[in-house]
């Protein structure tokens, strides 16, 4: 399904800072990013030594468990993948397709096209752990890779299914997850509106473009993962940086800076945004920021690390001096 055709349907509902798709799965709430940087940072952290793998799974683990309904569980797996998972993605866009097959008893080969990270990172850990993660779920089983071909336009993984019992890492349940993000659709600008006047580019059925640069859909769980798991938060603003330098027109004044970013982050569904300026300090107040599956505190340093840098585009003194996370809102002061 196009994805214009969701939002016209209302498979994708987009409401201002809330993004709720109702695509196949349960419902859940998704989140845009700028796919850049993200894959910039995953690189970074398997530079310096971090097996994205555990990170994904773990992601992996803690949204999609709760999303599948237990019917669908008893399907064939082959089913689950070609028809169901492979439509859920490709409406997103994380991948063209993805093709299952039985090697033999035990081992399966999965098949992707214009996998998203792989797109942009190349050969990356965190894309087993993804496939690894999705096949535990759905069998309950322990699976371990054993080869991974990974090329830009496809990547090919032959995953073995164990006989012992997959440890599962458990976040919330479906029903706390949906609580603390529900949102009741507020009327403004959305993503719609940022599609029919350009903002956003559609460029084909499901992949989006911002000034030339993809943005993807990712559920927000990861960003959390990300923030409370590796140790290179601060590097964010610096690619955040280089990222948007490029992309924003400099002699923009600052409340046209402001008012762009305020509007990217609500239409890509990040909640209600406003930023306070006072002398050379500035404060963002996100109102019911997107919240993650997993079972520590909400930590959304990644997305405060993703505003410096583009706040540099404005003051490039400016540091983070505090992040502040309340049940339903994120406050994050940037000084001189």
């Amino acid at each position: 399904m196009k994805l214009a055709h969701s939002l016209h349907k209302k498979t994708l509902e987009a409401s201002v800072g809330h993004l709720l798709n109702k695509f196949k799965l349960r419902k859940r709430r998704d989140t845009l990013f700028f796919e850049d940087i993200l894959s910039e940072y995953v690189k970074l952290c398997e530079e310096k030594g971090i097996d994205t793998s555990i990170l994904a799974r773990k992601w992996v683990h803690v949204t999609l468990f709760p999303s599948i309904p237990s019917y669908l569980k008893k399907l064939p797996i082959e089913f689950l993948y070609n028809s169901i998972l492979n439509k859920v993605w490709a409406n997103l866009g994380i991948f063209d397709s993805i093709h299952f097959e039985k090697v033999s008893k035990d081992v399966v080969r999965i098949t992707v096209m214009d996998e998203s990270e792989t797109r942009s990172v190349g050969p990356n850990k965190g894309m087993i752990g993804f496939h690894i993660g999705v096949l535990e779920v759905l069998t309950g089983k322990k699976v371990v890779c054993l080869k991974a071909v990974q090329t830009r336009e496809k990547s090919v993984y032959e995953l073995k299914i164990i006989p012992e019992k997959a440890e599962i890492t458990v976040g919330k349940s479906k029903k706390e997850y949906d609580a603390i993000n529900a949102l009741k659709p507020i009327k403004g600008f959305t993503l719609k509106d940022a599609m029919e006047k350009r903002i956003i580019h559609l460029k084909s059925p499901n992949k989006i473009f911002f000034r030339g640069k993809r943005i993807c859909f990712l559920e927000n769980t990861f960003f959390h993962i990300l923030s409370n798991e590796t140790p290179f938060i601060d590097k964010i603003a610096d690619i955040s940086y280089e990222y948007f330098k490029h992309l924003i027109n400099s002699n923009s004044t600052k409340n046209e800076k402001l008012k762009l970013l305020k509007s990217l982050l609500q239409i890509m569904g990040w909640g209600i945004v406003s930023f306070i300026v006072s002398g050379d300090s500035i404060t963002l107040d996100i109102k019911h920021p997107p919240h993650g599956y997993q079972k520590e505190k909400d930590n959304l340093a990644f997305i405060a690390n993703t505003v410096l840098g583009y706040l540099r585009l404005i003051n490039g003194k400016l540091k983070i001096k505090e992040i502040r996370h309340y049940p339903q809102e994120l406050v994050v002061k940037y000084v001189v």
